[in-house]
C-alpha cells in the first residue's frame, strides 16, 4: 500500500478498557499533529474505537495479550490465566509472520503496543520500529503469584524479554514501577467528549465532591474508584 497518509500498527491489551483508552488517545494525538491513520489489531471491541476514532483504523481480530482470567471484577483467576498464556507463549512464529506481512502490506510506518507484546514480535519481524506504552508490567503483576503459580515466572521471563526489545519505552503516571530507561510521561487520556458538570452527574456525585482513587487491598492489585465518603462509583 502506497500513501501520503502516515500509517500506524496499534496492538492494544484487551484486558479492561483502559489500555484501549489510552491508545485511543495517543492515535487521536497522532491525527491531529499528521492525519495518521491506524491498523488496530486486538480483541477489545470495534465500537470502542469507533467513539474517538471513527473512520481513521481498520480493525483487525487478535489475540494479542491475556493480562488476568478474571473470576470477579476484583479476582483473577490464576489457573486459567496459566492456561491462556500458555496458548498464547512463545508467540507462535507463523502468527508473527502473518501478522508483520499485513502490517507490511498495509504501509504502516511504525507499531505502538499498548503493554500487547506481540506487537513488538510483530514490529521486529516486519522491519518497523515499535513503541511501547505502559504503567505496569504483567511481570510485576504475576510476581506475587510464582509461589502459588511456578508457571507464571516462566511466562513473565517471556514477556519480559519482549518488553526489552521495544525501540521506545514510554511510562506514563501513575505508574507502579519506574524504569529508568524509558520516557517518563503525564496521563494519557482520549479527549474528553462530555463537561465536567455532565461527568459528575453520570458518576452519581456532586460537583464540589472529590474521588479519590484507592487501591483494594487484595493480591490482585485491582484498583477501585471512591469517592471522598468511601463509597464506590
Amino acid at each position: 500500500m502506497t500513501s501520503n497518509v502516515p500509517r500506524y500498527a496499534v496492538f492494544v491489551s484487551p484486558h479492561g478498557y483502559g489500555h484501549a483508552a489510552r491508545a485511543s488517545g495517543v492515535m487521536e494525538a497522532l491525527n491531529r499533529h499528521n492525519g495518521a491513520r491506524f491498523e488496530i489489531f486486538t480483541t477489545a471491541p470495534r465500537w470502542f474505537f469507533e467513539e474517538s476514532l471513527r473512520g481513521l483504523f481498520e480493525y483487525h481480530e487478535v489475540e494479542c495479550d491475556v493480562g488476568f482470567r478474571q473470576a470477579s471484577a476484583l479476582k483473577a483467576d490464576l489457573g486459567a490465566t496459566a492456561v491462556a498464556l500458555g496458548r498464547l507463549l512463545p508467540f507462535p512464529d507463523d502468527e508473527i509472520d502473518r501478522l508483520a506481512q499485513l502490517v507490511r502490506a498495509s504501509g504502516c510506518q511504525a507499531l505502538l503496543a499498548d503493554i500487547a507484546p506481540l506487537g513488538i514480535a510483530v514490529a521486529e519481524r516486519a522491519g518497523i520500529p515499535s513503541v511501547l506504552v505502559e504503567n505496569f508490567t504483567w511481570s510485576w503483576l504475576y510476581e506475587p503469584f510464582f509461589g502459588e503459580h511456578p508457571e507464571l515466572e516462566g511466562f513473565s521471563d517471556e514477556l519480559a524479554k519482549w518488553r526489552s526489545q521495544a525501540t521506545v519505552l514510554i511510562q506514563t503516571e501513575p505508574l507502579c514501577s519506574r524504569d529508568d530507561g524509558a520516557r517518563l510521561v503525564n496521563p494519557i487520556s482520549r479527549t474528553a467528549r462530555m463537561s465536567r458538570s455532565d461527568q459528575f452527574a453520570a458518576l452519581g456525585v456532586g460537583e464540589g465532591e472529590q474521588l479519590i482513587v484507592a487501591w483494594v487491598a487484595t493480591a490482585n492489585r485491582c484498583p477501585s474508584w471512591t469517592n471522598s465518603e468511601g463509597r464506590m462509583v
